[in-house]
Formats: structure tokens, C-alpha cells, sequence
């Protein structure tokens, strides 16, 4: 059985900053697709997987094995909850051994995916609250990240 509800709110309760905060909770989609150019510390390829972390919820790709450009194909999609716009989303490329490398960190303000605007490379229509980029990674001495993410209110 499914409970819907509906909460209604005066326009002057939204303008109120804790208000508007408020309303811009929802789901956070995230899809890792690749990286490339990674530098592994411990020769020419590395094996590597993808830690995301927003708040207390984390999630992690499987191992792509020995290559400077790993493609996710699988368990390469997340989904955050209860996401409000204060939240940042760090997502880290790590190399597993007794003490995990990490290759690079990019961190993603939930604002600026709230701004952005693209065409959805699922439904071909231009989208508010969806970006589909590669980003370069923090520390990653040239490594870049393709990562899509898009807030559901």
C-alpha cells in the first residue's frame, strides 16, 4: 500500500531562507561513467573504482583492472537521499591495496547542479537540474572523471 500526501505552504512561508532551504530537498541521481588519463603510483595502469560520499551516504563502483582509462558499465549508479542543497558531493577515484591510492578528488556543489541546464543524453530534451561532464580531478596530475548527476526535487 501506498500513503501520498500533500503539505501546502502560503508564498510568504516560501520566501523565508529556512523555508526555500527547505523545499530544495529531494533525490540526487549519480552515474559514473569513466576516467581518463589516471596516474597510478604503482606503474603505467592502474586498477581502479569510484568512492562517493554526500553526508553519511557513500557509495562505490566496482574494479576496473589495469588501465589508465576505465569505463563503468555496471553498479556504476547511485542514488542519495534526502539531499539538501548545503550538501556536497565528494567523489573520489581511488587505487585498492592494504592503504587505498587515491588518483583524484572532485567535489560538486549541489547548487551548481541546480543550475545547470543540458540536453539529457537519456531523453535528447534540455533538463534543468542535470550535468553531464568531464571534470578534471583535484590531485590527479591530469586524470579527468565523466560523471552525470541530476537533482530531483
Amino acid at each position: 500500500m501506498v500513503k501520498l500526501g500533500l503539505q501546502y505552504q502560503t508564498i510568504q512561508a516560501l520566501t523565508k531562507p529556512a523555508a526555500v532551504q527547505a523545499a530544495r530537498k529531494g533525490l540526487l541521481l549519480v552515474g559514473v561513467l569513466g576516467a581518463k588519463n589516471l596516474a597510478s603510483s604503482k606503474g603505467n595502469n592502474a586498477t581502479s573504482f569510484v568512492k562517493l560520499k554526500l553526508g553519511k551516504q557513500e557509495g562505490k563502483t566496482p574494479l576496473v583492472y589495469r588501465t589508465r582509462d576505465p569505463r563503468w558499465t555496471y553498479d556504476n549508479k547511485f542514488t542519495f537521499y534526502d539531499v539538501t542543497l548545503a550538501d556536497d558531493l565528494v567523489v573520489t577515484v581511488m587505487e585498492p591495496g592494504l592503504i587505498n591510492d587515491e588518483l583524484g578528488t572532485l567535489t560538486i556543489k549541489l547548487p551548481d547542479v541546480l543550475d545547470s541546464t543540458m540536453v539529457s543524453r537519456w531523453t535528447g530534451q534540455e533538463q534543468a537540474g542535470y550535468l553531464h561532464k568531464t571534470l578534471p580531478l583535484g590531485d590527479g596530475d591530469g586524470g579527468m572523471l565523466e560523471i552525470e548527476v541530476e537533482f530531483l526535487p
